[in-house]
């Protein structure tokens, strides 16, 4: 849980890196740990840091506005005020929009940049609108300023929902996308090969960075225990006890991630006549509804959808499962890449994974802990489970230790906490940024 903390307590720490991010998460905050997770490695690296996010983000876990400075699982965060806002298209847009006005105006920051200015403003949100006050931000304070990526604007409107490029919207998206690679110091991405596209938007090649998502190696010591007593977690074991097979979707329900083609699969299977295969979708989403109801006109008694849970919840539900489920759809956009947070939750727990998806040859399946499979085809989909699920058990295993060995090495956040600090400069032995940053 979170607990207030005044401003005074904060700037005596004296944050280096200011992370702006709106759907910040942690314990009890929300599902995106990244700044949470990174502001928690940047403090052992010796460096202090400050998440800044909306105190109202629909992607919450709690939906009651927060406020001021507070501590969030041993991450100082600062909550920018922010009233709710409704499901409307029109309403998000102007969540988005606010930020820039709530950021420069608000006064408790004013007097945290006096008392401890930030040498590093990074700015990191799915959308980009933010980011000249970011820019601003670190302009006023003399900070270097890094712009980090998630999703890339506006080509995640044009591309993934189909919003035509003279919308108003996709104009504004794309000017703000040209200025922040402009003005940036460095452009961070989650993808691999962002770059690609960014140098045609006008950024130098030589500004570009790819730090992936990453990976809690060692849970909070406070939520193992429940964890391991949660009822879905004793629900799975159940399962395995009785002798079902439990293949585990744990993530979001959306257009990013189909699962139709999943449930398809799943009807496919129980014709076959294996009866003792379990699917267990755990998230939410837009399409969870038809999902729902493809499932019921299928009359697929094996499949089961649950809430979303803490992530300590999932990855216990990981360790118990027999196999993960992940799926991208066919869209150009990711011709950049792929950040795929629960594939690597799924490593990270040792589980198997078979992935859907359109590309033969992708660095989750070249990891060597998941095997492949169309993402439109059922019948494909269908023949990697029961291929994975027939293996002897020391076989599924040594995929899943392949994986775990993956993301060990690659994507501890500890690591990329490294790279981060090497990137901006900022180290134990040398907390303060001048001249250039690292190329």
């Amino acid at each position: 849980m979170s607990t207030p903390s005044d401003s005074a307590g904060i700037a005596g720490a004296r944050p280096r890196i200011w992370y702006i991010y709106p759907p910040a998460g942690g314990p009890g905050l929300g599902r995106y740990w990244r700044a949470y997770l990174l502001s928690r490695a940047w403090r052992a690296l010796g460096l202090e840091s400050l998440v800044i996010a909306p105190g109202y983000h629909h992607q919450f876990q709690n939906l009651e506005p927060r406020e001021g400075f507070q501590d969030v699982g041993g991450a100082p965060h600062y909550f920018l005020p922010t009233p709710p806002y409704g499901k409307s298209p029109v309403a998000r847009i102007l969540a988005m929009l606010r930020i820039i006005p709530d950021l420069l105006g608000n006064p408790a920051l004013r007097v945290l940049g006096r008392a401890a200015p930030p040498e590093v403003v990074v700015y990191s949100s799915p959308y980009p609108f933010g980011v000249i006050a970011g820019w601003m931000l670190a302009r006023k304070y003399k900070a270097r300023f890094i712009f980090e990526v998630r999703d890339i604007w506006p080509l995640s409107l044009t591309e993934i929902l189909g919003t035509p490029s003279w919308h108003p919207f996709v104009l504004l998206a794309g000017f703000c996308e040209r200025f922040a690679y402009k003005t940036a110091d460095r452009v961070v991405s989650l993808l691999a090969d962002a770059d690609q596209h960014m140098t045609t938007r006008g950024m130098s090649a030589d500004k570009f960075c790819y730090i992936p998502n990453g990976v809690q190696v060692i849970s909070e010591e406070g939520d193992i225990g429940p964890a391991a007593t949660h009822p879905l977690v004793l629900h799975i074991k159940a399962l395995r006890e009785a002798g079902e097979v439990v293949v585990i979707h744990a993530g979001n329900m959306g257009a990013t991630t189909p699962l139709g083609p999943l449930l398809q699969a799943a009807d496919l299977i129980r014709e076959s006549g294996a009866d003792n295969i379990r699917f267990i979708l755990v998230g939410r989403g837009e399409l969870e509804p038809a999902l729902r109801d493809q499932a019921a006109a299928l009359s697929l008694t094996s499949v089961e959808f649950h809430d979303q849970v803490e992530r300590a919840v999932v990855m216990e539900c990981c360790r118990h499962a027999d196999v993960g489920f992940a799926s991208s759809p066919d869209l150009p956009i990711y011709r950049f890449g792929v950040s795929p947070n629960k594939i690597y939750d799924y490593m990270l727990a040792g589980l198997p994974i078979v992935y859907a998806n359109t590309r033969e040859e992708n660095h989750i399946t070249a990891t060597g802990g998941a095997i492949g499979c169309s993402v439109d085809d059922p019948e494909q989909i269908a023949a990697s489970l029961v291929a994975m699920i027939s293996m002897p058990e020391a076989d599924r295993r040594a995929i899943g230790d392949r994986g775990r060995r993956h993301v060990l090495l690659n994507h501890d956040y500890s690591i990329l906490a490294r790279r981060y600090a090497d990137l901006m400069g900022l180290t134990s032995e040398n907390p303060t940024v001048n001249g250039d940053l690292p190329t």
